[in-house]
């Protein structure tokens, strides 16, 4: 198996029923995650994210 490409991000099946996706943050260098109901919400949820990075439009929605 191949690995990842560098912010791909890493999808799960979490034991509470949800989905999560986890990526690195290039700026901070820290990990942060997206969840959804299904691993296709999930997908589009953290293609959205790192598509908003690359194009600067990102704001992060920590308090």
């Amino acid at each position: 198996m191949a690995k990842r490409a560098n912010r791909e991000g890493n999808i799960r099946k979490r034991p509470d029923e949800r989905w999560e996706a986890r990526y690195t943050d290039p700026n901070d260098r820290k990990q942060h995650s997206v969840y959804g109901k299904t691993q296709k919400e999930v997908r589009e949820k953290l293609s959205k994210t790192v598509v908003e990075k690359d194009m600067g439009e990102y704001v992060s929605k920590t308090i």
